[in-house]
């Protein structure tokens, strides 16, 4: 669902506009929901999670509204794609019950001029040795910057996730995500007639409801202390992501 608006009547925005819009909301919205990179299990009360990573994403170089949003350039002539790495930060406490709370934070997009911010909470509803275990999650994110570009995600997915030898342990999680936001395009100047006229911004309303599919692989490099995660998403727009953990 598009709606677009303007801030002044010297725009008209044509019709043709919703698709580049659309598209660039599809690729926000995955940016916004990022992995909290943990398999179906839980912490314990005295468990943390420490973690730093990085996210890679794969753009389409033909949707300059998307590229701007994310500070770069236009460039079709490099390709129909191009690529985006974004460090990520992570922070899980267990508790008593099988829960578990992650936050993770980051700045997509080359200048920073975005931030990106996830809170999840994690129940582990079967885990036994030997056996696969279950576990589901909630999670909410918020995206904002770039001239008041703002998107809120909810999502809630299952988690299915079995170890071998102690020290891997395989992944995957499937559910679906609620996206609203705003995306805006910053005001477009021109030189005519000797003098400088600007013209005013224009801003997209939209929201979404999709689903997101991914598998992930855990290595326990120095149990229990470091481990190794990797995970690919399997949305619009394909991304990966990689983990290094300490656990305390």
């Amino acid at each position: 669902m598009l709606a677009v608006s303007t801030t002044a009547s010297q725009v008209a925005v044509a019709s043709t506009a919703e698709i580049p819009a659309e598209a660039a909301f599809h690729v926000l919205a995955d940016i916004n929901s990022p992995s909290s990179m943990q398999p179906a299990s839980c912490h314990g009360s005295y468990g943390i999670d420490l973690g730093v990573g990085m996210e890679y994403f794969v753009l389409p170089t033909s949707n300059s509204l998307l590229l701007e949003q994310i500070g770069l350039e236009y460039a079709t002539a490099k390709g129909t794609t191009r690529s985006m790495a974004t460090p990520r930060l992570w922070l899980t406490k267990g508790f008593a019950l099988p829960i578990d709370l992650n936050v993770s934070m980051a700045a997509p997009g080359q200048d920073q001029d975005l931030l990106q911010v996830t809170g999840a909470l994690q129940w582990t509803v079967y885990q036994s040795l030997g056996r696969p275990a279950f576990a589901l999650r909630a999670s909410y994110g918020q995206l904002q910057g770039h001239f008041g570009t703002k998107l809120t995600s909810t999502s809630g997915e299952a988690i299915i996730s079995h170890g071998f030898w102690r020290y891997v342990t395989v992944f995957g999680r499937a559910g679906f995500g609620s996206h609203h936001g705003s995306i805006y395009e910053s005001p477009v100047t021109t030189d005519q007639l000797g003098f400088n006229e600007s013209l005013a911004s224009t801003s997209y309303d939209l929201s979404q409801l999709k689903g997101n599919t991914a598998a992930g692989l855990k290595i326990n490099l120095w149990s229990p202390f470091a481990a190794v995660s990797g995970e690919a998403t399997f949305n619009s727009s394909r991304n990966y992501t990689v983990k290094l953990s300490y656990l305390l």
